[in-house]
């Protein structure tokens, strides 16, 4: 018999058995998910009341450090992730025949570390193509619009413009049927030019991300963004990425330190090779769900004029015949006319908060307050009494290092100097974590828009 696994690198299983790296989760949680306010409230000192203890540790933890001032968390739907996943799709479904079970040779099992497991496929499956999809949530369970991405196209694909952009409605959750949703979903086609990639984050950022968090402000705080409306501290946004490089140069440059500040949003960064076993679009459902829908529905039997995405979707190529040549356009198609059943069935409130709960960011009763405990239990490393009494009498000090220096990034030789141990590998070698601000994507969790970061990257443009 065979197993499918997935090779872990060192490097991620370093980063998924680090107590530093763990430690550095929680300093960044605790100094921008909670505010200090003026004056006590009666109605959040109830909700405090119905919360079990574990789930006010962090809470108590936090207040106690600003000296038992009255403290709030940020509201679950100001907490966003976004994360990107790749899927490969062809015309039709994709039945995986590789996993059935049966009988070997025992001489087979004997050369099964050198000798690849495979079936013979005589369909038109394997001739695919490979699509980015960018999946954007908050804490609530709310879903950003979808967008997909088809990168890398050759100039012969895409002979006279480098970016192309299909704003499609009814690309969706609920976007087919009768009284469908007419929300809109984009599409992006996009050259293989160097900064594509920025670019194409740049895009995120201004149509999908923000507008995304305007609508919870407006939805949940009757906060108007765009009518010119004061917008306070507690209105004040958290989005979490996973790091990449050009997401990254789209936040930390001068222009978007000052987009993110003028739209009242922290932008932080999960563990380098750690967002697997902590960020919350990995840890959620929605993603392992779409990759089993994607393989295993189509629309390629229903015909065009019974199926309105379809439909659109032929006449959308049909318009951009000059300037998209993808011969596989039937599977594009197919992929992005059956994307309204995929989020539906994904996208549902359930699926998407199980991320959030699993990485601590939000109790699994209510829903808002972040859980010490879960987010230490992202660390694989079995957390004994010592260490976790460690967690607790170091984080006043390692709290107002960071804190109390506009909320700059810890070294790892500050958390050793509080009696946490160097990264150990899966080999036994000691690793130190020592990217500097010019290597963000290589560092430990951070907030990328403090006052600290952002000196350190101003200066460091200014050297450059």
């Amino acid at each position: 018999m065979t197993e499918k696994r997935i090779a872990t690198t060192n490097a991620r299983w370093t980063a998924e058995h680090s107590s530093i790296g763990t430690m550095a989760l929680v300093i960044v949680v605790a100094t921008t998910h909670f505010y200090v306010v003026a004056t006590e409230d009666t109605e959040w000192r109830q909700f405090l009341s119905t919360l079990p203890e574990d789930s006010k540790l962090l809470y108590n933890m936090v207040s106690d450090f600003h000296g038992g001032k009255p403290v709030r968390v940020r509201s679950p739907h100001l907490i966003t992730n976004q994360d990107d996943e790749t899927e490969f799709i062809c015309k039709g479904k994709q039945e995986d025949k590789s996993s059935r079970i049966g009988l070997v040779a025992t001489t087979a099992l004997k050369t099964q570390s050198t000798l690849s497991v495979y079936h013979q496929d005589d369909s038109n499956n394997m001739n695919g193509l490979r699509v980015k999809r960018h999946l954007l949530t908050n804490a609530c369970g709310d879903v950003a619009p979808a967008c997909y991405c088809f990168s890398g196209l050759t100039e012969w694909k895409m002979p006279e413009d480098e970016f192309i952009i299909w704003e499609i409605k009814g690309l969706c959750i609920g976007g087919y049927g009768a009284y469908r949703s007419t929300g809109i979903g984009y599409v992006l086609f996009m050259r293989g030019t160097p900064g594509a990639e920025k670019k194409r984050f740049q895009w995120i950022r201004d149509n999908v991300l923000i507008p995304f968090i305007n609508w919870g402000r407006k939805e949940y705080d009757g906060i108007d963004v765009e009518s010119g409306a004061p917008m306070g501290d507690e209105h004040t946004a958290v989005s979490w990425c996973d790091g990449d490089n050009s997401q990254i140069d789209t936040i930390v440059s001068e222009e978007g330190i000052q987009i993110y500040a003028a739209n009242n949003i922290i932008a932080n960064k999960h563990n380098a090779s750690g967002t697997g076993k902590e960020q919350a679009c990995d840890l959620g459902k929605v993603f392992p769900i779409s990759k089993k829908l994607n393989k295993s529905t189509t629309v390629e039997h229903i015909p065009s004029s019974n199926h309105h995405l379809k439909r659109l979707l032929e006449l959308q190529f049909s318009k951009f015949n000059l300037k998209i040549h993808i011969k596989k356009h039937s599977a594009i198609i197919d992929y992005l006319a059956k994307q309204p059943t995929i989020l539906s069935r994904s996208c549902v409130h359930e699926n998407v908060l199980s991320g959030y709960v699993a990485s601590g960011f939000i109790d699994p009763m209510h829903f808002r307050m972040p859980v010490l405990f879960k987010i230490l239990a992202t660390c694989k490393k079995v957390c004994n009494l010592n260490e976790y009494n460690k967690y607790l009498s170091s984080f006043p000090s390692l709290m107002g290092l960071s804190y109390n220096n506009g909320n700059q990034y810890l070294l790892d030789a500050d958390f050793i100097s509080h009696g946490f141990d160097a990264d150990i590998d899966a080999y036994g070698n000691m690793k130190i974590r020592d990217a500097t601000i010019s290597q963000e994507n290589q560092q430990r969790a951070k907030c990328l828009t403090s006052i600290a970061e952002v000196s350190k990257q101003a200066k460091r443009f200014r050297r450059n």
